[in-house]
């Protein structure tokens, strides 16, 4: 499994104690959002016995939601300019706009 997981743990005893397992066992993770911890494919499929059985004990409840984590809405509107000139035209033409909005 390649695809990142997220985990919604929706009661705070719950996700401060699932936090706290993988903090114990060594497991890196970074949070997604509110009460959501997002592990690697890999990271999820071979999760030490502690944090896997406090999930799989919580898995039929409905305050665990596992899912892939939505893609980020962060794009980038236009590429990194590649020389001086295009930087000076790109900052040019958001001063017009800001002076012009």
């Amino acid at each position: 499994m390649k695809d990142p997981v997220a985990i919604r743990l929706s009661r705070r005893a719950d996700f401060g104690q699932f936090c706290v397992a993988l903090r114990d066992h060594g497991v890196s993770f970074p949070l997604a959002g509110y009460q959501t911890v997002v592990l690697s494919g890999e990271a999820f499929v071979a999760l030490p016995p502690g944090p896997s059985s406090f999930l799989e004990r919580l898995k039929g409840s409905p305050s665990v939601e596992i899912m892939n984590p939505a893609p980020s809405s962060r794009g980038r509107e236009r590429p990194a300019p590649q020389t001086e000139a295009q930087t000076e035209r790109v900052l040019r033409d958001l001063t017009r706009a800001a002076q012009a909005g």
